[in-house]
């Protein structure tokens, strides 16, 4: 099974009165809600980043219809985050 179009943004949390900024080369993680790593992928300058999975994956149908988990580690300048996205049909 292919899975397509992972997408996730990552931006920094607003300061005081200032709209939140993207957050650039930032390594994140696509994994099942199960844990299973699908993807890794680094933002780009608007904080997206995005994969696709070719074939392979031992991840039933069931379990991906869940949708996936997103993690960053975070940095010296960020905390670690970690959401949850939903795969389009």
């Amino acid at each position: 099974m292919a899975v397509k179009n992972l997408r996730a943004r990552l931006l920094t949390a607003p300061d005081a009165g200032d709209g939140a900024d993207p957050l650039e080369n930032a390594r994140l993680t696509f994994r099942t809600t199960t844990g299973e790593t699908l993807c890794v992928a680094r933002t780009n300058s608007d904080g997206i980043a995005s994969c696709d999975v070719a074939g392979g994956i031992s991840t039933p149908a069931v379990t991906l219809r869940r949708g996936y988990e997103v993690a960053y580690a975070g940095n010296n300048a960020a905390q670690p985050s970690q959401a949850h996205g939903t795969l389009e049909r």
